[in-house]
């Protein structure tokens, strides 16, 4: 398997803000993923979504989105990493 590009920095907020608001939500019209019990939405557009999927990061079916195990993992390095510039 190729190695793929590292993620850009919305990228990498996108997926810990999805993370943070608990790992899954469902896609709206506007391509947002709306999370919670208040639908907060988290901004994006369909390729951003698409680009996500295609890198094992986000899954989906019928509207639904939900972050992968892969998706988990790479959030919490994002949070780490702001925890230690925070930190430091």
């Amino acid at each position: 398997m190729t190695e793929l590009a590292p993620l850009k920095r919305d990228e990498r907020n996108r997926i810990a803000t999805l993370y943070e608001a608990g790992g899954s939500g469902v896609l709206d019209v506007y391509s947002r993923i709306l999370v919670g019990p208040t639908r907060h939405p988290i901004a994006g557009d369909a390729v951003e979504w698409l680009q996500l999927v295609s890198r094992g990061l986000v899954a989906g079916e019928n509207g639904h989105m939900i972050l992968t195990e892969r998706g988990r993992a790479e959030a919490q390095r994002v949070i780490a990493s702001r925890t230690r510039e925070c930190a430091s």
